[in-house]
């Protein structure tokens, strides 16, 4: 608990995204099923830096294909989403 505010652990970054000129991260927190994973603006995941690097760095084409507007959408979760909807509730710009 951080100013008696409950803070919640980032366990991996699944996708990124822009909207209304941010990046938005599909975060999935540490203990919570995958079902639980929400779309966070990078401001909310203050602390969590070093996993946002790492997403970058396995997904190197994100950045491009974020500039041009383009939800990225890694290859190993494109089947999870597909499955269960999630590309569905992207962050609307």
């Amino acid at each position: 608990m951080i100013d008696n505010e409950l803070e919640y652990e980032v366990e991996e970054i699944l996708n990124s995204c822009i909207s209304e000129r941010k990046f938005h991260y599909l975060v999935k927190w540490k203990g919570y099923p995958m079902e639980e994973s929400t779309w966070e603006s990078v401001e909310n995941l203050k602390g969590s830096d070093k996993l946002v690097k790492e997403f970058h760095y396995k997904h190197w084409a994100a950045l491009r294909q974020l500039d041009l507007g383009v939800t990225f959408i890694p290859y190993e979760n494109l089947h999870y989403e597909l499955l269960h909807g999630q590309g569905r509730n992207y962050p609307r710009n």
